[in-house]
Parts: C-alpha cells; sequence; structure tokens
C-alpha cells in the first residue's frame, strides 16, 4: 500500500511529438529523452508518453513541434537544425512547454537544456510553469573536441573503460559539442626523437585489424588484443553516434618502422616499401568497413606522418580505397 500510494504521490510530465515517429531507445533524440526522463526521475517525476496524456493527470507537458509544422505559432524559428527555441503555452488543464526546431540536433539540445534546468532547479515544476522563453542557435557550424591516444600505459585504461566513454560522452553532448575525435598516432614522443620506445597505436591499423592478404603482424601483442581494440572502437564510434554527434578517427602516423628508435616496444612485421601504401589503402578501408559509425578522417600527410616527400604517390594510393565506401 506505501509503495502504491508514493507512486500516486509523483508528479507527472507528459511527452507528446506532432507528427514525429517515436523515436527508439537507440537514437540520438531517443538518448536525449531518456536523460530528460532520468533528470525528472530524480526529483520524484514521471515521464509518461502520449497515449497516457488524456488519463494521467499530468501537471504539465513537453510538446516537440518540427520547425516546418509551427505556422505562425512560435514566431520566426531559426532554419538551422541545431537552432532551438522552447517557449510555454499555459492552458486550463496543464502548463505545456514546446520545443521548435528543424532538426533533430536542434531537438537533442533542448531536451538536455531542459533535463539541466530541471536536476538543478530549487523547484523542478515551478521551473516548468514559470519558463520564459528560450533561444539558441549555433555560433559555429563545427564544435569539435579530440581525445588522442599517446600512451600505452596512461591510456589504455580509458580507452577500455565503458563506464568513463559513457559518462564522458554525456557530458560532451550536454555542453553542445558536435563531433568527437579520436586521435591515434600522435605519440607523447616526438616522431622524429631518437629511442621511442612507447609505440602503441602509433601505426595503428596492425593494432586494430588483421587485413586478409597481408601477413602484417604486431610482435608482442598479446592474442586477440587487436579484436578487443577493434571493439572497443566500434563502441566508442557506436556511443558518440547515439548522443548525435559525428565520430571521426585521426590517422596521424603511416610509419611502421622508426629508424631512429631501435628498441620499440612493439615492432611490426610484415611490411616493406613495396606492399606498404597497398596494406595502407585495404586496412583504411577495412577499418571504415568494420566500423561503420566513422563519420570523418582526420589525416596527417606531410613529413611527421612518418611517410618522407615527395609522397603524392604512396597518398595517392593509400587514400584510394576509401572511394569505395558507400558513405559520405
Amino acid at each position: 500500500m506505501e509503495a502504491d500510494q508514493r507512486t500516486a504521490d509523483l508528479k507527472k510530465v507528459v511527452l507528446m511529438r506532432d507528427h514525429m515517429e517515436q523515436e527508439g531507445s537507440g537514437t540520438p533524440l531517443g538518448w536525449a529523452v531518456e536523460q530528460l526522463s532520468a533528470a525528472l526521475k530524480g526529483r520524484s517525476i514521471t515521464l509518461i508518453p502520449q497515449s497516457d496524456a488524456n488519463s494521467s493527470g499530468a501537471e504539465a507537458a513537453i510538446r516537440l513541434v518540427k520547425a516546418s509544422d509551427a505556422g505562425g505559432e512560435a514566431g520566426n524559428v531559426p532554419a538551422a537544425a541545431e537552432a532551438f527555441i522552447i517557449d510555454r503555452q499555459t492552458g486550463p488543464a496543464r502548463t505545456t512547454i514546446v520545443i521548435y526546431s528543424s532538426g533533430d540536433r536542434g531537438f537533442i539540445y533542448a531536451l538536455l537544456e531542459l533535463a539541466d534546468r530541471i536536476q538543478y532547479a530549487s523547484d523542478p515544476m515551478a521551473e516548468l510553469h514559470d519558463w520564459k522563453r528560450t533561444e539558441e542557435k549555433p555560433a559555429n557550424k563545427v564544435r569539435s573536441l579530440s581525445r588522442m591516444f599517446v600512451s600505452e600505459a596512461e591510456d589504455k585504461p580509458w580507452y577500455y573503460d565503458k563506464a568513463f566513454w559513457n559518462e564522458y560522452l554525456n557530458e560532451i553532448a550536454r555542453h553542445r559539442f558536435n563531433r568527437f575525435n579520436l586521435a591515434l598516432g600522435m605519440g607523447y614522443d616526438y616522431g622524429h626523437d631518437p629511442d621511442i620506445r612507447d609505440n602503441y597505436m602509433y601505426f595503428a591499423y596492425p593494432f586494430l585489424l588483421d587485413v586478409p592478404g597481408y601477413d602484417v603482424r604486431v610482435e608482442g601483442l598479446p592474442g586477440g588484443e587487436a579484436a578487443r581494440n577493434l571493439d572497443m572502437l566500434r563502441y566508442i564510434g557506436e556511443q558518440v553516434s547515439r548522443r548525435g554527434l559525428d565520430f571521426h578517427v585521426g590517422i596521424w602516423t603511416n610509419a611502421y618502422d622508426l629508424p631512429d628508435s631501435p628498441h620499440p616496444h612493439y615492432r611490426i612485421t610484415g611490411l616493406t616499401k613495396d606492399n606498404h601504401a597497398a596494406y595502407c589503402r585495404d586496412a583504411l578501408t577495412l577499418l571504415l568497413q568494420s566500423c561503420t559509425s566513422i563519420a570523418g578522417l582526420t589525416l596527417r600527410v606531410h613529413y611527421e606522418s612518418g611517410i618522407p616527400e615527395p609522397a603524392q604517390e604512396f597518398w595517392r594510393a593509400a587514400l584510394s580505397g576509401i572511394a569505395a565506401i558507400d558513405r559520405p
């Protein structure tokens, strides 16, 4: 009985979507709804679906309206997909918070804005009832954050930590970043320094992939570790995409050997000058096929990539496989 009473005492907010299909939890908009629901739940408020609106006794509603369907009710809604307006409509039954946007990212940012204010408001229902019209639009088209894997000892722990990634990417999304770049091959040692030791993921491909047609190996790498690294890269990319961000990968080094560093922790075998460019082509193609969330690449292509100049022929060959990938 006590549990039933506590449930009955919970305040309710209904989520309404005008001419919008219900988004699954695996989509960016579905993820943002989950964040809002969690913020409300943390303040003893239940988010209920539109189907329960008439019988719920909800004190407030949150309504998502595409800018193209808004008519003149919101005024001049910015056309940019990331822009949004949050406004309040007061009716006889309840207060309705209306979100207008032209694209999913705008709705995501608006829902996260609501979640943030609800989480920290002294009275979250009063926050909704007294809401002042809010308008936001991007000042910069690209808002990117880059994180570099540079050291096996320092970076493996966070690379493999799913709980870290979930919290970290949540924070990035809440702060309106729209791109995340994971950079590989930029070691903490400068590539021209002598006696580099830590070269884990420095030439990244063989630390992630077993490329058919090549007997390329990383001496000393435990069995199954490359597959584990690729699984984590997939996970990271999926989680980045789930939060509505673009996932980019940086390939900063294409050198498989370091002539001035005879004692690296890991030695790459199976590559020569004759098959190096072809291997990079096929490895990069396989990486993009294996990790479908990769939406962009950052490539260092001057001499600091480990490829001596002039290098046009190497890069013409090494990058030719990108055209075979059936996505922008």
